[in-house]
């Protein structure tokens, strides 16, 4: 989309919550691929998958793609952390 690294950008978000807030550091997180509805999107999404520890979902804000599950996904996650009982996928 704007030609910067999806990896680096997603590093460096994680270094900057670091710094602000450790224990916000440490929940589970997702990571939402957006722009899934241009050309060089899945590309992104794919080297995001393969490089970070984090759960990738691919969605298009634009399209509508993927929002659906986004939002199931992150009421599972949720309702995980308000049970006491995290999911076991991983989290940087």
């Amino acid at each position: 989309a704007d030609g910067s690294d999806p990896v680096e950008n997603y590093r460096t978000i994680r270094e900057e919550i670091g710094l602000h807030d450790s224990e916000l550091a440490g929940k589970a997180q997702l990571v939402a691929a957006n722009k899934m509805d241009l050309p060089d999107a899945a590309e992104g999404c794919r080297r995001l998958k393969e490089q970070l520890e984090a759960e990738v979902m691919p969605i298009s804000a634009r399209t509508g793609q993927g929002l659906d599950e986004l939002t199931a996904r992150l009421i599972e996650m949720l309702d995980e952390e308000a049970s006491g009982h995290p999911d076991p996928r991983p989290t940087p």
